[in-house]
């Protein structure tokens, strides 16, 4: 039977104190509105109207959606300690649906006629949870069965894998799964998404002309509207264009300027020749006359990047002999007048201050973009690190001294962040915690730590020692790739003619004659233009001690 849901009133003692999250009670008005109330509310007559033993949130939201009536059961008159006991076990021993059961209700309504949104909110999803369980369809069966358990990948990681071939993921599957300890036969998903991933190369990272490169691109489905992306799996092909492009390159260096190919070493860095020292902030398709710049092609975790590093050679002191008694040592020639310039031009003593071309205010801009480029690559779960390799990380910033805790800004996220980290009651308990919330909150610190700083004149030292663990911290994270565009009119007016002239000559775009016709022939023309200061890196501890 049917009544009107203003003839029910709330209970008198709600069992459940703590309130449902928004989230919940959004899904759960949506599904409503959609197919609804579908479980009777339990009531007890009370007087000449009904009160709710359970059910009191479809009743609240059936009234939020507009319902004028429900469908309920009636017990008949029963004393208060049973009330409170039926509606505490109807709070309690119901079982939530498992997400696999989900997506197999949302596939059956979408055969039956449902679009994916509409199937989506019958079960009380919005639309992206609904094309995140969609994307099971792509799995395969070992994969959904080890599903079915409870273990589960986070979105991003299932986003990869559900991209992959599916003989890709049962070899992947067999590779991530523990061999030892305690976690003997879990899966790693984060190892399990990389090797789905392995070779599905980004067009971003292409120096060629993929329009006309016969490399077939496919766009990433599951990339957020924001974010469009296209990939290719032939990395053959892929990489055979990309050393074409690159062999194209290294002969037509800059005037003064060397370039030459490197071997990736086992870290990641371009092996480097002897007597060579990199020139940490300079930007590799800008380089100073007289430098060496390596090129490379990464066959590791960001397979088919292209990378530069700027080289200095330093020529090896020679001692000097004393000279001879009574030799005349004025208006002598020694035959290697330049060699003697250059040595002095590398003497500390007498070293001139690098220049920037960057104004005080567009160096701001520079740090404030490198920290939003580090926060990005740590609050992507697909490209950051594991735990193992974050925990030490943070570890660094926290005992760095000048290390300033900005803490949150937006209401409610720290208690969402560390939500399952501290109870109710005021107990931290990390144990019962899963491995993804733990590396999502450290992550999180290390984002809140970390503030990039603009660098002083001579592009060597920082004013805190907390700018430059985020120059290691962001080169270690390859945080680059997510630096934000710089061909924009506030950054552009910041900069110097010669800057300017010579990021308009990397792009092979034929500078104006006028600073100001220029700067507005570059803007928005500069995609992959980054300016030397925006590089993530620094010396060590030692170089940076000397500075």
């Amino acid at each position: 039977m049917k009544i009107a849901l203003d003839q029910i009133d709330p209970p008198l003692d709600n069992v459940r104190r703590i309130p449902a999250t928004t989230e919940a009670d959004t899904a759960l008005r949506t599904s409503i509105a959609t197919l609804g109330i579908l479980q009777p509310l339990l009531v007890v007559p009370a007087g000449d109207r009904y009160r709710i033993v359970d059910g009191e949130r479809r009743r609240a939201q059936g009234v939020a959606a507009g319902l004028a009536e429900a469908p309920v059961a009636i017990l008949a008159e029963a004393e208060d300690g049973f009330v409170s006991a039926a509606s505490a076990a109807a709070n309690m021993v119901r079982a939530e649906m498992s997400p696999l059961d989900q997506w197999r209700v949302m596939t059956r309504l979408q055969q039956e006629g449902y679009t994916l949104p509409a199937a989506a909110a019958a079960l009380g999803l919005n639309e992206w949870e609904g094309r995140k369980l969609d994307r099971l369809s792509r799995l395969h069966p070992d994969l959904l069965a080890e599903m079915a358990h409870g273990n589960w990948p986070n979105h991003r990681q299932l986003a990869r894998i559900a991209m992959a071939p599916l003989e890709r993921q049962a070899a992947a599957l067999k590779k991530a799964r523990s061999r030892s300890g305690p976690n003997r036969g879990c899966i790693d998903w984060w190892a399990l998404a990389q090797a789905c991933s392995e070779r599905r190369i980004p067009a971003s990272r292409a120096i060629f002309p993929i329009e006309t490169s016969g490399v077939v691109f496919e766009e990433d489905l599951f990339a957020p509207a924001y974010e469009p992306e296209s990939y290719t799996d032939d990395a053959v092909g892929f990489m055979r264009m990309q050393k074409k492009a690159l062999e194209a390159r290294i002969l037509c260096p800059p005037k003064g300027v060397t370039y030459q190919l490197a071997e990736h070493t086992k870290t990641g860095s371009l092996k480097l020749p002897k007597g060579g020292e990199i020139e940490y902030q300079a930007d590799p398709m800008q380089p100073k006359r007289g430098r060496l710049v390596l090129w490379g092609i990464d066959e590791g975790q960001s397979y088919g990047k292209v990378t530069g590093t700027v080289v200095k050679l330093v020529k090896p002191e020679k001692a000097k002999a004393a000279p001879a008694k009574d030799a005349p040592t004025e208006g002598v020639e020694t035959g290697n007048e330049d060699a003697d310039r250059d040595d002095a031009s590398d003497a500390p003593a007498t070293a001139e201050p690098e220049p920037v071309g960057i104004t005080k205010a567009g160096l701001q801009m520079v740090a404030a973009a490198k920290t939003a480029a580090l926060q990005a690559a740590l609050r992507d779960r697909d490209t950051r690190p594991p735990l193992e390799e974050m925990a030490p990380l943070l570890a660094l910033v926290l005992t760095a001294p000048n290390v300033s805790l900005r803490g949150i800004d937006e209401p409610g996220q720290f208690e969402q962040l560390v939500h399952g980290l501290v109870s109710p009651a005021g107990h931290v308990t990390p144990g019962v915690m899963p491995r993804q919330a733990i590396e999502d909150i450290v992550a999180e610190a290390l984002a809140l730590c970390l503030s990039a700083e603009p660098p002083d004149a001579t592009r060597r030292s920082y004013r805190g020692d907390s700018g430059v663990v985020a120059e290691w911290i962001g080169h270690f994270l390859d945080a680059d790739a997510k630096l934000d565009r710089f061909d924009t009119e506030p950054f552009l007016v910041t900069c110097s003619a010669a800057v300017l002239r010579e990021a308009a000559k990397a792009a092979g775009i034929r500078p104006a004659a006028k600073v100001g016709e220029l700067r507005a022939q570059l803007v928005d023309k500069l995609p992959n233009w980054r300016p030397s200061a925006a590089a993530f890196g620094a010396p060590g501890p030692k170089a940076y001690a000397k500075a």
